[in-house]
This record gives C-alpha cells, sequence and structure tokens, in this order.
C-alpha cells in the first residue's frame, strides 16, 4: 500500500521499537545537584554498554548500508 501510494520502493531493513532506543536517548549526566541530558547513538552505547543495544546498533548499521546504496553512494 505504501509503495502503491507513493511510488517508492520500501526498504528491506528493520528497526524493532525496543527498550534499549530508549535507554540510550534518556541518559543524563550530573554537575553538582543538576541532571543534564546526555544522549549517546544507539551505537555508541552499545559499545559501552554491551547488551541488547548491540543488537540495535547492527539493525542501524543494515539499514544505513541500506539507504548508502539506494542513493549511489556506496556499492
Amino acid at each position: 500500500m505504501i509503495s502503491e501510494r507513493y511510488n517508492l520502493p520500501l526498504m528491506e531493513a528493520v528497526i524493532y521499537d525496543r527498550t534499549v532506543l530508549s535507554e540510550c536517548m534518556n541518559q543524563t549526566i550530573t554537575v553538582g545537584d543538576l541532571e543534564y541530558p546526555d544522549p549517546k547513538s544507539v551505537v555508541k552505547y552499545a559499545e559501552e554498554v554491551k547488551s541488547d543495544a548491540q543488537k540495535s546498533a547492527m539493525e542501524f548499521d543494515i539499514l544505513a548500508d541500506e539507504v548508502l546504496i539506494g542513493t549511489g553512494l556506496n556499492k
């Protein structure tokens, strides 16, 4: 339906809704008595945490590769 309506191909890569995505965006740092937002990319978070974040990071890498190939920037 989407590809017919917008005349665009669907991508093969899938990003699943995971708690990890929320966790990497909800990072904070404390300075004195204050907490400041310190969001991280899912790839960087995966390097630091070593959990399900690695699977999410891999999914984003696959998506990025697909986008680059689709735009002709990577073959």
